[in-house]
């Protein structure tokens, strides 16, 4: 389903209508959590797109789009989230879904663009800064200072940083208050109910974590929701490590106001950006968690399961809905559940299923030789030895113990709680400013980003140093 919202969001209709752009992609293919788009068609949208970006208007205009696109998928989340449906007829769960749907289906043109909007801003301020603080774009210290100024201050913090704040406020409940509960969760164990039961303010304040941030449990629509075990798996860690307060990081940046207006004007627009990023696939996970309820209900109807009314697509889920019968048949969806790959030619999707997925694969790129080591930037100082947990998919993340290092091909949400309790983080993408630096300098752990193929190269249950003391951060493996 949320494949077949892709394919939706990137038509030409969308991009007219939200990004200004008259042509969408229309040509691509998904298989093994890679979108590739043909080479040509990319660099016409790019190019199309960079026009745009010279416009100061237009950077205002893409901004107010992407903010209320991804507001009113919030705001969609809390109607549903504890709607009860099962005495709704099947015109309003067909209503609902639509509604779901066609925000969804909306958020999908920022999907890319959001990047690339982003990255040509903090290429035009890091050079506007080099001059206003005498420093090389390249200079180690300008990407601390720029990480610095983009994160010190913002007055808006995505839901992931507020999650991190919040388990650390948890872990300060604990040490503070409760100090056999603090002796239980700093030797790395989950507290008896007897424990928990005469810390009354600690409980209270789980459920209402809880309840603002278990989508940090799923992958936009797949998954169950974060569990009251794994949060205090996760307090444990910081109790432990003694991570019961978040310090903001501050190396001797220059606050905006004492830069010159067009400067100021670019930060504020960078941080904007840099926050939006985020914002937007916050609300893809946090309303496909609070929508869940309403797709459990349609599956009930269509006599499916979760996972199987999500191996739908949206076509195929609405014309189920409208005609109160399945439109595909079971054999369809039981295959799709095993291993599916999407095909798109001229906007239309094609899913492909058993021996032609390998066709699909064959346009994948190759994996990298066996090595050793990867050599990546470093998004947050420090080192720590540990065995590898590579996740790539959100199943891998019960993998993940306490002490280890993190290997992604980049971060999501779905990530935080195994970060939280993680040792490093190295992903193959990403940049000072990423998803995994953001976290990780919450949570005050070593990181490495844009280090290649390191999910490739190392395997899960080996052991790396990650040493992440310079500019460049090096991971390399030891026996």
């Amino acid at each position: 389903m949320f494949y077949s919202y892709i394919n939706q969001g990137y038509k030409d209709a969308y991009h007219q209508e939200l990004l200004g752009i008259p042509k969408g992609t229309n040509f691509h293919q998904y298989v093994d959590g890679w979108v590739i788009i043909e080479l040509d068609e990319a660099e016409r949208f790019d190019r199309d797109f960079e026009e745009r970006l010279a416009q100061e208007a237009y950077i205002s205009f893409f901004q107010a789009q992407c903010r209320r696109i991804s507001d009113d998928l919030f705001a969609f989340g809390r109607r549903t989230r504890d709607h009860d449906y099962s005495g709704a007829d099947a015109g309003s769960l067909l209503f609902h879904f639509m509604e779901f749907s066609s925000l969804s289906i909306r958020a999908m043109p920022f999907l890319t663009t959001m990047v690339l909007m982003q990255d040509v801003v903090e290429r035009q301020l890091r050079d506007k800064l080099a001059v206003a603080w005498q420093l090389q774009p390249d200079d180690e210290l300008m990407s601390v200072r720029l990480q610095d100024l983009m994160l010190n201050g913002n007055a808006e913090l995505p839901l992931a940083t507020q999650a991190v704040k919040d388990v650390a406020r948890l872990a300060r409940i604990v040490a503070e208050s409760y100090p056999g509960l603090s002796d239980t969760l700093h030797a790395g164990q989950i507290p008896t109910a007897e424990e928990l039961l005469n810390a009354t303010e600690f409980v209270s304040a789980l459920d209402v974590h809880l309840e603002r941030f278990d989508f940090l449990g799923t992958d936009y629509y797949v998954g169950e929701p974060l569990s009251k075990e794994q949060l205090l798996r996760q307090i444990a860690s910081l109790v432990a490590r003694g991570r019961t307060t978040i310090e903001e990081p501050h190396h001797g940046v220059q606050e905006p106001e004492s830069l010159p207006s067009d400067d100021r004007r670019l930060v504020e627009t960078a941080r904007s950006l840099h926050f939006l990023r985020q914002h937007r696939i916050e609300a893809m996970f946090k309303s496909g968690r609070d929508a869940r309820t309403l797709l459990v209900e349609i599956g009930g109807r269509l006599g499916l399961g979760y996972e199987e009314v999500l191996a739908l697509t949206f076509d195929e889920l609405q014309r189920s809905l409208s005609a109160g019968h399945l439109s595909v048949s079971f054999e369809s969806i039981t295959a799709r559940l095993d291993e599916f790959g999407v095909l798109i030619e001229n906007g239309q999707p094609e899913i492909v299923v058993g021996d032609a997925i390998g066709t699909l694969r064959a346009n994948v790129p190759g994996l990298p030789e066996p090595a050793d080591r990867v050599v990546g930037v470093t998004a947050y100082p420090g080192e720590h030895t540990g065995r590898v947990c590579v996740v790539d998919r959100l199943q891998d993340v019960g993998n993940v113990r306490a002490g280890d290092v993190l290997i992604a091909p980049m971060t999501s949400p779905y990530h935080v709680p195994a970060m939280a309790i993680a040792g490093a983080v190295v992903t193959n993408e990403g940049g000072i400013l990423s998803h995994a630096a953001i976290v990780s300098r919450e949570l005050g752990i070593p990181c490495v980003v844009g280090a290649s193929d390191a999910t490739e190269v190392f395997r899960s249950t080996s052991r790396v140093h990650v040493n992440a003391n310079g500019v460049r951060g090096l991971v390399e493996a030891v026996t």
